[in-house]
């Protein structure tokens, strides 16, 4: 990890950054949405946003980040509820609106027949 571009703002030993390039040679700069494992030994993704970036001048010279972390409501310990919405995949959402209007077409198949049944009744 380097700290990229010269310093933008200083306060005591602090010394503070705009951009980072990490290892795989890939920029992020302060406001960065990117994927993070958090643990190596886990297949936890969470999605991490890039809010400080600095150096301190009392410690190992070494960069030093701050990230806000954002998990989906099932890697929390109270899980997903009713209440945090339903999330679906795009074969999902095809498979919902296909039997919707498989609904749609037997209502008005219904609603046909009983029209019949009814002009049949004048009739007689």
């Amino acid at each position: 990890m380097m700290l990229l571009g010269g310093a933008c703002f200083s306060h005591g030993p602090y010394t503070f950054y705009k951009a980072v390039r990490i290892g795989n040679g890939r920029v992020l700069r302060l406001g960065n949405f990117f994927l993070t494992k958090l643990w190596s030994d886990a297949d936890l993704v969470s999605i991490g946003e890039l809010q400080l970036l600095w150096m301190d001048s009392r410690g190992p010279n070494q960069p030093l980040a701050s990230l806000r972390l954002y998990f989906l409501p099932e890697n929390t310990p109270d899980g997903r509820r009713d209440t945090h919405g339903e999330t679906t995949n795009e074969k999902e959402k095809d498979e919902e609106e296909e039997e919707e209007e498989g609904e749609e077409g037997e209502e008005e198949e219904e609603e046909e027949e009983t029209e019949e049944t009814e002009e049949e009744r004048r009739m007689s």
